[in-house]
């Protein structure tokens, strides 16, 4: 553009900021043209400068400024300036404009940033609150981006960033859609009015156009770059929190990567891909991710490391606060890669039980959870044949319960190791014990100050100096009061981190002399063990310099157990004087002086010597019992709140907010129950939190349900929840029935109509599963009705579903195929894979009724079937094993029935267990081994007495075709004494002949 055009583009511009802008305007267009005055970039002698204070924007340039008159003359010099004030505002609006696309756009990549996802997150969730539509999310994560730097160097770092966030965009580019950058190499896609399946096939193709990078990956077997991603598809509730829907796309992450990476996993979904392993650490581990860096400790690292490659048992033990848990998460990064199943990690702290230290060890490390008498010998069995690091953290209070856990488990099977802290040793044959050395401190203040900056303690305090004020530096004032603080504090890590973090408020000089002061006591009276005394003493002088609000909130925290949100916080900790406000700032204040840790998921908790300081203080203050009360009035709140939104979002999403506090619960439901402190709120937590027992241990929350009943019957979701237990362990039909009735007398005297749909439900499953099909029936008509009377389609579903069932357990094929193909094909609309694959499991057992058994066959293996959790899949394998074996797949029966019946004894579920050794033992009897199905045979046939449970269609069949087998193939007396000795079968006797069978045992 010529210097004319140019000028007559700017003086063409919309909108005034003064009267005489449109005059000045109006005469430099007439004069530029007739060509007499143009703009110019730069400008020369003779021109006339486009200046604001020291600021120029070009220039006029005068063709021929000689016949200009003088007045024309003045007037092109005050249209100069008005012109250069207006390129000024719009250098400056543009400038704005900029700033503002860069707040919210990622300067590496050009997508958008955390801000803009934030704000959009909220923005969006609202419009789908509104609109009642469903709000989908993928996080997605790069695979061992940590290795590719390695590798590669940073720079190709951020140009795989780069080719992945612009992969994301090609891959989501719907209008509405956002894509962003998370932070590091995570990175997401919000996807407004999007339901799980369209999630799904959005994450796929995002997997696709990664993979079509071919951007070259050392670092991962599949050597080129690919990327885990996590899938959130809920239709917002009213006063829910949109920031539900990043966790449980975090917690599908997480599943992603703990499966294999390379994948997309949401609720009941997992992409069927090839595993991406890292070259260098093939392996899967759970290890807290450390806040800030470990300072020293090298040499001990070492010797960890050297032990740790000889022995099967190490045991850090130290006083508290000298840094045990922060040294084992260490070497168990550096130890992980030895292990192919990875290294795990176990926080004891808030457990007090077998029971639950079993539970926490098999939910971390993805074994079944076992209970029952024989459940430390499940466990052990189930990990025999694993490769894997344990790191079980503060054991001292649990040494009784835990040692003969470690025990059993190490003598199960050789690839175990453990790596415990303690204050005590566990007492256990073959442990090694390596008592962990305080910090090196310098022995006098004397020293110069590159010899005291050289000591572990003194870098330490720099470091956490620096972590509250930036420009702490060690210098020749301050040096050798830090070296005192270090050596009065005995080179206790957790003291140091402690006393340095006054820095925020005070010098080096007093911190030393108020540590000196605060320590004085010690000489006489704590020589036994004058470190431990030492940090107590620093944790009591550090309470002693927080201001009162300080004090109160750090005491009342101690009530919580396993962890807490500062929402948590608010609730639990505020009072009339204390506000939730005022208690959340007061949280970070503390968390800033290292009161109060922090972890990665936002989340806070204690350090154990901290913790059971602030518990002493709770106990003095008299205030255990107001606060137990608010802790247990909060979580039942938030368990009522899981319960009700289970049928409006993902089950995942309630499983995982329960899940991850599910210590407090345990902590609510001994105060409220076992203690008898709040008997009603108790039941009430155990009626809303049934279901998530299912993840850390059926028979756990079994024991609280029957409690609470014993003093709350009167509770319906009690009985309900009784009711399903039973179920889900196929015991006692009589007792599922009379809890259910229980449960629908109480309903109905309170008139409440979603506890009297719940309970007919339970109650008509109770009576199908008797075999009383009329009286089911009958149930499920007057649920029909209140589903009529709420007018909830959701409610119409559940009923339509339970007709299904009916006409299923009828044997009515035509009826029961017509709902369930419905159903099935409503519930892939909606993105509801996982209900969709537990009704094609029926769907399967019509096929199968019906004589096409191949058809049953590949519906157990549709992609919703396959991404079904062990439970569910479980229920699907044991009538695999008869379609299978109507097949002549009797090689492939055996060993599906061999998965079924390991599973079914770690979960203590009887009779799938003994249909799978039914199936097993018709297997074996078409094989030939006809004398081991015989002895089978006698067992189960034994135990169905005792269960009391009618077959269905397809146990029939392989019973019936057992039976003919044996009878045509063995003599009368020898089958009659085979079936003796089978009968006098003890369950664990069975189930390792039915294994022998199965060519495993």
């Amino acid at each position: 553009m010529d210097g004319f055009a140019r000028l007559l583009e700017i003086l063409g511009r919309p909108g005034s900021f003064s009267d005489l802008w449109p005059l000045c305007a109006a005469a430099l267009a007439r004069i530029a043209a007739a060509q007499s005055v143009e703009f110019v970039a730069e400008a020369s002698d003779g021109d006339l400068p486009l200046r604001v204070g020291n600021a120029t924007y070009g220039a006029l340039r005068l063709h021929d400024p000689g016949e200009l008159a003088p007045d024309v003359r003045s007037m092109l010099d005050a249209c100069a300036l008005l012109l250069a004030t207006r390129l000024e505002r719009d250098a400056a609006e543009a400038e704005r404009a900029r700033l503002a696309e860069l707040a919210f756009s990622d300067g590496l990549t050009g997508i958008s940033n955390r801000r803009a996802f934030d704000e959009t997150l909220a923005r969006e969730w609202a419009n789908a609150e509104r609109a009642g539509t469903q709000l989908s999310l993928l996080l997605l994560d790069v695979d061992f981006f940590k290795l590719f730097n390695d590798a590669y160097g940073h720079q190709r770092g951020d140009e795989c960033l780069q080719a992945v966030a612009q992969a994301l965009r090609r891959a989501v580019s719907r209008t509405g859609d956002l894509v962003a950058r998370y932070g590091g190499e995570e990175f997401v896609a919000l996807l407004p009015n999007t339901p799980a399946g369209g999630a799904a096939e959005l994450a796929e193709r995002v997997r696709a156009e990664i993979a079509a990078l071919r951007l070259d990956h050392a670092g991962s077997s599949l050597r080129r770059v690919s990327a885990s991603i996590g899938i959130a598809s809920m239709r917002p509730e009213r006063g829910s929190d949109p920031e539900s829907l990043v966790a449980v796309a975090d917690h599908e992450l997480y599943r992603a990567k703990l499966n294999g990476r390379n994948r997309a996993c949401g609720e009941h979904y997992e992409s069927q891909a090839e595993r991406a392993l890292p070259v260098r650490k093939g392996t899967r581990n759970h290890l807290p991710l450390p806040l800030a860096p470990l300072v020293g400790r090298g040499r001990e690292i070492d010797e960890l490391l050297d032990i740790a490659a000889r022995e099967r048992l190490l045991t850090l033990v130290g006083v508290g606060g000298s840094g045990k848990t922060r040294l084992a998460t260490e070497a168990a990064e550096h130890l992980a890669e030895r292990f192919a199943d990875g290294a795990h990690f176990v926080d004891l702290a808030a457990l007090h039980e077998r029971e639950t230290i079993l539970s926490s060890i098999a939910t971390l490390v993805g074994a079944s959870v076992p209970s029952g008498d024989d459940a430390v010998r499940a466990l052990a069995d189930e990990l025999a044949e694993r490769s894997l690091l344990l790191v079980l953290d503060n054991c001292e209070h649990v040494l009784e319960a835990l040692a003969p856990i470690v025990t059993t488990l190490l003598r199960a099977g050789r690839g175990l190791r453990v790596l415990a802290t303690s204050r005590e040793p566990l007492g256990i044959p073959g442990e090694v014990l390596y008592e962990l050395p305080l910090l090196g401190v310098p022995p006098s203040d004397a020293l110069a100050l590159a010899e005291i900056a050289n000591y572990d303690a003194v870098r330490l305090f720099v470091d956490r100096a620096r972590a509250v004020r930036g420009a702490f530096a060690l210098d020749e004032q301050n040096a050798p009061h830090v070296a005192s603080i270090c050596r009065t504090l005995d080179g206790l890590p957790l003291a140091i981190e402690l006393a340095a973090a006054r820095v925020a408020v005070t010098t080096p000089q007093e911190i030393a002399e108020h540590v000196r002061r605060s320590l004085l006591p010690l000489g006489d009276g704590y020589r036994s063990e004058p470190r431990q005394r030492t940090m107590e003493a620093t944790i009591a002088w550090s309470f002693a310099l927080l201001t009162g609000a300080e004090q109160v909130l750090l005491r009342r925290l101690a009530i919580f157990a396993g962890g807490f949100t500062s929402e948590a916080a608010a609730s639990v900790c505020s009072d009339a004087t204390h506000v939730p406000d005022e208690v959340y700032d007061v949280l970070v204040r503390l968390a800033r002086k290292s009161m109060v840790a922090t972890t990665n998921d936002g989340r806070y908790h204690l350090l154990e010597p901290i913790r059971q300081f602030a518990r002493a203080k709770l106990d003095a203050a008299s205030e255990v019992a107001p606060l137990a009360a608010r802790h247990a009035a909060y979580f039942a709140q938030l368990a009522l709140r899981a319960r009700r939104s289970e049928r409006e979002s993902a089950r995942t999403a309630w499983m995982f907010r329960v899940g991850t506090d599910i210590d407090n619960y345990r902590a609510a439901l001994a105060w409220a129950l076992v203690e008898g402190n709040e008997p009603a709120l108790g039941a009430a937590i155990a009626a809303d939190i049934a279901s998530v027992w299912e993840s850390f241990g059926v028979r756990e929350g079994m024991r609280y349900v029957e409690l609470a009943i014993a003093r709350v019957p009167e509770h319906p979701y009690l009985w309900i929840a009784r009711s399903w237990m039973l179920d889900y362990f196929g015991e006692r039909p009589r007792e599922q029935l009379d809890a259910a009735q229980r449960a629908l007398e109480l309903a109905e005297d309170s008139g409440e109509r979603t506890s009297r749909f719940d309970a007919l439900l339970r109650r008509a499953q109770a009576f199908a599963n008797l075999r009383e099909h009329d009286a089911a029936l009958r149930d499920f008509e007057r649920a029909d009705a209140i589903a009529a009377e709420i007018g909830d389609e959701r409610y119409d579903a559940h009923v339509s579903r339970a007709r299904a069932r009916a006409a299923l357990m009828r044997e009515d094929w035509d009826e029961a195929q017509r709902r369930y193909t419905d159903l099935v094909l409503r519930y892939r609309a909606e993105g509801s894979d996982h209900q969709a694959a537990v009704l094609l499991r029926s769907l399967a057992e019509i096929e199968f009724a019906r004589g096409n058994v191949d058809a049953a066959i590949a519906a157990t293996y549709e992609p919703e079937c396959l991404a079904l959790d062990v439970s569910q899949r479980m229920v699907m394998d044991t009538n695999l094993t008869c379609y299978l074996v109507a097949a002549g797949r009797y090689a492939q029966a055996r060993e599906v029935a061999r998965v079924v019946i390991a599973q079914t004894w770690e979960r203590e579920l009887r009779v799938g267990r003994v249909l799978a050794i039914q199936h097993m033992a018709l297997a074996a009897a078409l094989s030939g081994e006809r004398e081991r199905a015989a002895r089978l045979y006698g067992f189960v046939a034994r135990a169905v007495r005792e269960l009391g449970f009618e077959r269905e269609y397809t146990e029939r069949y392989t019973w019936e075709r057992l039976s003919t087998s044996l009878e045509e193939s063995l003599e009368p007396a020898t089958l009659a004494r085979l079936i003796a000795a089978g009968a006098a079968l003890a369950d664990e006797e069975a189930v390792g002949l039915a294994l022998r069978t199965a060519g495993v045992a």
